[in-house]
This record gives C-alpha cells, sequence and structure tokens, in this order.
C-alpha cells in the first residue's frame, strides 16, 4: 500500500509531482554514470536534483545511492558535500532483497559483482 512504481523521466516527475515532505526513503541504486564528460550534464545524482529529493523528503528522510561506477562515486560525495548544512552522512542501508554480500540486490549489482567490481555505497539523512 506505500510503494508506488512509475516509469518516468526522473528529475521531471520529481520536480513536477512529488509534494513537499511527503516521501520517506529515496533508493538509487546503479544510475546510469555517463562516463563520457560531455556526458556529465545527465548525471541523475546532482545538487538540483538532490535539492529536489530534500525537499520532497520528510524530516529525518534518507536518500540510499549505490553505485559501480568510482568516478561517479567521488562525482556523489561532491554534490553531498555541496549540501552538507542540510543532510548527514549515515549507514547505507542494505536492501531487503540482497543476499550475501549485496547492497541493493539487483541484477546490475549481481553482474558487477561476478565482474570483480567494487560497489559504491553512501546514504545520508535530511537534518531534521
Amino acid at each position: 500500500k506505500n510503494v508506488r512504481i512509475i516509469r518516468a523521466e526522473a528529475a521531471d516527475f520529481l520536480s513536477k509531482h512529488i509534494t513537499d515532505n511527503s516521501v520517506n526513503w529515496f533508493h538509487i541504486y546503479f544510475p546510469d554514470p555517463w562516463p563520457k564528460k560531455r556526458h556529465h550534464k545527465r548525471r541523475f545524482i546532482c545538487k538540483a536534483n538532490m535539492e529536489q529529493m530534500l525537499r520532497a523528503l520528510t524530516g529525518g528522510g534518507v536518500i540510499n545511492i549505490a553505485t559501480d561506477h568510482s568516478d561517479y562515486f567521488e562525482h556523489i560525495k561532491t554534490v553531498i558535500a555541496s549540501i552538507s548544512d542540510k543532510v548527514e552522512q549515515i549507514e547505507f542501508t542494505t536492501a531487503a532483497g540482497a543476499g550475501g554480500d549485496e547492497a541493493a540486490g539487483t541484477n546490475f549489482e549481481r553482474k558487477y559483482i561476478r565482474q570483480g567490481k567494487p560497489i559504491y555505497t553512501i546514504a545520508v539523512g535530511k537534518k531534521l
């Protein structure tokens, strides 16, 4: 009853359809890293989208992020640092469907683990 799955462009949907203080948790697992420098502007994790998620989060709400891409992970940490007055880094919560050494339990993650790629995780909580 408390979960909705919607196929839409995430940033647009978030800014236009999600009300303030209405989401407890965002799970962002293996977003496209857009590895080419000229494509970095397309990355979902950016300051504008983080601000939108913070607007939508309830007090104490969480953003859980996992990626296999080390450069993107560094970018994510930089974005989080830029909003550190509004969030605090917390322990990443392993997804309920994750097994063994998985963090998110997605097919992408399983493929990356089989390939020996490291998985990078980070989580932040919205300050009250």
